[in-house]
């Protein structure tokens, strides 16, 4: 999808899976992924170059708060690489062990959210409206994260690597059909 700006600044925006492309006066600059675009004020901040590292992006003729959670929602559902949400958690990984990571997340405890363990298959991935290029091993990593009930927007996600898994919590696991989900108590 292409942005035009048809004003004197031409800045067109285009968005791609990786990002965001700056084009100012027919010319490519920087690609800015959805996740590091940031909201000041009625203006989007987007990477530059190396030496100007932002720019700001203003637009009159529609709603920036929009834009912005349009591209939030992009961001959470394109990864192409899931380098910087993997973590490693070496020993037995235990409900309790992982459950720590949620009780670190303050959004993940409000009401109306949804945490979920899952065993990251193609078919579940997708479920939760995840496209990846990657193959994860399902046998040594389990997805773990949570929720907005109301919009389905996934709010944290990391992907636990392991050596060995809690075998009681494995076999809930299989018996769930590889989806385990929660919410808080009222």
């Amino acid at each position: 999808m292409i942005l035009h700006d048809k004003t004197k600044r031409k800045h067109d925006l285009v968005f791609t899976t990786d990002g965001i492309v700056s084009v100012v006066k027919d010319k490519v600059k920087n690609i800015t992924p959805y996740n590091e675009v940031k909201l000041k004020g009625e203006s989007l901040v987007l990477y530059r170059n190396e030496l100007v590292l932002t720019k700001d992006y203003k637009v009159t003729s529609l709603d920036i708060n929009v834009l912005y959670n349009l591209i939030r929602q992009l961001g959470s559902k394109f990864v192409r690489n899931f380098d910087d949400k993997m973590e490693y958690l070496g020993g037995i990984v235990t409900v309790d062990i992982l459950n720590k990571w949620f009780k670190e997340q303050p959004e993940s405890m409000a009401a109306g959210v949804t945490k979920v363990y899952a065993i990251p298959t193609a078919d579940i991935m997708k479920s939760f409206g995840y496209h990846c290029e990657e193959e994860i091993d399902p046998d040594k990593n389990l997805l773990q994260f949570f929720y907005d009930e109301k919009t389905k927007d996934i709010l944290g996600l990391r992907i636990v690597r392991f050596d060995n898994i809690d075998s009681t919590f494995q076999s809930i696991l299989m018996e769930r059909n590889g989806i385990i989900k929660f919410k808080k108590e009222k």
